[in-house]
């Protein structure tokens, strides 16, 4: 048969219903017999942009990156999000949306958590023991975060 490359520039592209992939035929005539193949082309996607996250959004990603979940797991996303969205609001609340402040009250619960026998823990418990751990809030260091990440959110505060 006829090698690809000469088939797809001989080809007619043909627009299809399917985003993804254009149509591609081509009629190849071998040994007196006629064939007629049709291919699929998937075509170019452009990426979306990156979108800057909400407040939310990043207060509940500091909270998978403590805890050691990977920042592209969409399972945990899905799950996690939806369950904990209201914890994330009220510590944002109770911060006064500043987004250091709940990084460091996630800090103050996992250590709170490993000096009392390595209990488990989530930001529901956060919301249930603040007033224990809020005192102790502009302490703790932002340990799973870089100097740059740092500043440019406290930059943006």
């Amino acid at each position: 048969m006829v090698e690809l490359k000469e088939l797809l520039k001989t080809c007619k592209m043909k627009k299809h219903v399917c985003p993804f992939f254009d149509r591609a035929e081509a009629y190849v005539e071998e040994d007196g017999e006629a064939y007629k193949l049709i291919m699929f082309v998937q075509k170019k996607r452009k990426m979306p942009e990156k979108k800057d996250l909400t407040n939310n959004q990043k207060v509940f990603e500091y909270y998978k990156r403590v805890i050691g979940i990977k920042e592209d797991d969409a399972k945990s996303n899905a799950y996690l999000f939806p369950r904990f969205a209201s914890a994330v609001a009220e510590m944002l609340k109770r911060t006064n949306g500043n987004v250091l402040n709940c990084f460091k009250a996630i800090e103050a619960m996992r250590s709170w958590a490993g000096l009392n026998g390595n209990l488990t823990w989530n930001l529901d418990t956060i919301i249930k023991r603040w007033y224990e751990i809020e005192p102790e809030i502009p302490a703790f260091k932002l340990t799973h975060l870089t100097a740059e990440e740092i500043e440019i959110l406290s930059a943006k505060e």
